[in-house]
């Protein structure tokens, strides 16, 4: 099965320390799981790799189950799936509908010579134009 995108966990390196540590998963499970090649897995189970990374436990943070570790420990071809958040984080706000043709309108004020002249006179602030 071809996925077109894998979600990966929070920090990759830190929860394969931790998976590779606490759990019997294979190299190839977790590599899967962590977006991480599989001799990059190796090499931190042997400690060439990832020395000074502290594991980061993947059920504590709600990425991963208890049950879905003891799936994929059971068997070999089980692939590890990111658990759903359980709290949706809200999307990026959108902005005002006609806030940046007021943007531009204020732009244009502002650059008028009228508002400079007001404006230096009262701050006693030099404005040149471009």
């Amino acid at each position: 099965m071809i996925t077109l995108f894998q979600a990966s966990p929070l920090m990759p390196k830190a929860t394969a320390v931790w998976l590779v540590e606490n759990t019997s998963l294979s190299f190839d499970q977790i590599a899967q799981l962590c977006s991480l090649h599989t001799l990059e897995v190796k090499a931190i189970a042997d400690g060439d790799a990832a020395q000074g990374i502290k594991g980061l436990d993947p059920i504590l943070t709600g990425q991963l189950t208890r049950e879905e570790i003891s799936a994929a420990e059971a068997d070999p071809n089980y692939s590890l799936h990111i658990a759903e958040p359980k709290v949706r984080l809200a999307s990026r706000p959108q902005p005002l509908q006609g806030f940046s043709t007021i943007l531009a309108a204020a732009k244009v004020h502002m650059s008028s010579r009228s508002f400079q002249d007001n404006w230096t006179s009262e701050c006693r602030v030099r404005i040149t134009p471009e």
